[in-house]
């Protein structure tokens, strides 16, 4: 059986255990058939997180207190002002947020990610050029249709763990971010296929790295094997 086979036959393994109170014989199953049942069981555990109800009422600032990121959401579902009323399904429409310090019109003053777990179906989100954005808050893990996480140059050092539960994350950027380390169980990103760490401060790399089947590694201005 090969590594990647293997691999996948854990993960499924692993999430079919904290999903189902049966059991069935999955070294039977083809890499097709499990590559599927991953897909269904993440679903589900998908479906299973929860997101605070919104108060009715609740303006775009009550729930994304920094004025930048509330701002892109005004944009976004098209609302006049940051103190306008919004629903949850108006957020459901949202699938991408980019703040980055380099683009005319913009500023390097973007701070504070709360409130991202209610942009439930968020797909890319770039915080690029904002030393003052230290934190990933661990809500970002409700995000579970992100595909593309860029934190270039961001002041960020620590990634939380909930991150190893994007299963459609395709794309991670760290390159020139305060990041110190990698998640343990990085590995359990099997949709990853970009993984960016170039001229950040990491120094090593889990062991669970060796799980992942990357396309592109970069990792320039590194002293790591």
């Amino acid at each position: 059986m090969s590594k990647s086979v293997t691999a996948l036959l854990l993960v499924v393994v692993l999430l079919f255990s904290l999903t189902y109170a049966t059991a069935e014989d999955l070294s039977s199953m083809s890499t097709e058939d499990l590559m599927q049942l991953r897909q269904n069981i993440n679903d589900e555990l998908a479906n299973r997180k929860t997101v605070p109800d919104l108060k009715e009422g609740s303006t775009i600032a009550d729930l994304f207190p920094d004025h930048i990121l509330a701002m892109k959401v005004r944009d976004a579902i098209g609302a006049i002002s940051t103190k306008d009323p919004v629903s949850q399904d108006e957020l459901d429409k949202i699938d991408t947020i980019s703040i980055d310090g380099a683009v005319v019109g913009e500023t390097n003053d973007f701070k504070d990610l709360t409130g991202i777990e209610y942009l439930r179906n968020l797909e890319t989100l770039r915080i690029v050029r904002q030393p003052g954005c230290t934190v990933i808050p661990d809500s970002i893990g409700n995000c579970v249709h992100l595909r593309e996480l860029d934190i270039t140059s961001c002041g960020i050092k620590i990634l939380p763990a909930s991150i190893c539960d994007l299963q459609e994350l395709r794309k991670l950027r760290l390159r020139y971010s305060d990041v110190e380390t990698l998640p343990d169980d990085i590995g359990n990103l099997q949709s990853l296929k970009d993984l960016d760490i170039s001229n950040t401060k990491i120094t090593s790399l889990p062991a669970s790295i060796r799980n992942l089947d990357l396309d592109r590694f970069s990792r320039e201005g590194l002293d790591i094997d």
